[in-house]
């Protein structure tokens, strides 16, 4: 985090840019790097991605972008458990499952900007700006009430929470949820949470 509360923008002198705008970088290692868009891309049909080591510029690479592309966050970064909580603020799993009726937040990216538009890097605080698209949660291909749709409180802009309520046809065990914004577009297949 840099003295002025955003997220830094360069790791060890790695820097991402995107038409020249530094991404900030949440981790980076040499096989993987972990960042957040810079919300300049928005409405934009391509972009050219640019990785800098230590000031010296590799390759760029255009790449396409898409304005909604919901990805829920899962415990072990691949298809499986939602990173998600319980109702009163622990760890949904298998020991410590959520009831049908409870409100759960599920932690996502990719819903699209919000009104109005984020900052890049920026850590959300209290005032947060609802998302501009309509969002929908399913568990266990039941429709579930969404009581909030925006940014996760206390992480990176962008880093999405969406509160759902589970329905009591969702079923138990490993319930399989995912959302959809507007009706279009909806995040991975493969995620569940656990529900008693």
């Amino acid at each position: 985090i840099t003295a002025n509360g955003t997220v830094a923008t360069s790791l060890s002198g790695l820097q991402v840019l995107f038409d020249g705008v530094a991404a900030p970088l949440i981790h980076a290692e040499p096989s993987r790097i972990t960042l957040a868009v810079p919300f300049e891309v928005a409405g934009k049909q391509k972009t050219q991605v640019t990785i800098s080591n230590g000031g010296v510029p590799g390759a760029s690479l255009a790449v396409q972008v898409i304005g909604v592309n919901p990805g829920a966050f899962t415990m072990t970064a691949a298809a499986g458990q939602a990173a998600c909580l319980n109702q009163d603020g622990t760890i949904n799993g298998p020991q410590n499952p959520a009831a049908a009726g409870f409100v759960v937040p599920l932690f996502l990216t990719g819903l699209g900007s919000t009104i109005p538009q984020s900052a890049d890097g920026k850590l959300t605080n209290p005032s947060i700006p609802p998302l501009s698209s309509n969002v929908l949660a399913y568990a266990g291909g039941q429709s579930a009430q969404v009581s909030y749709a925006g940014d996760a409180p206390d992480l990176i802009e962008g880093a999405i929470q969406v509160n759902f309520a589970l329905p009591s046809g969702a079923g138990t065990g490993m319930v399989p949820v995912f959302v959809a914004v507007g009706n279009v577009v909806s995040s991975q297949g493969g995620v569940w949470i656990w529900v008693k």
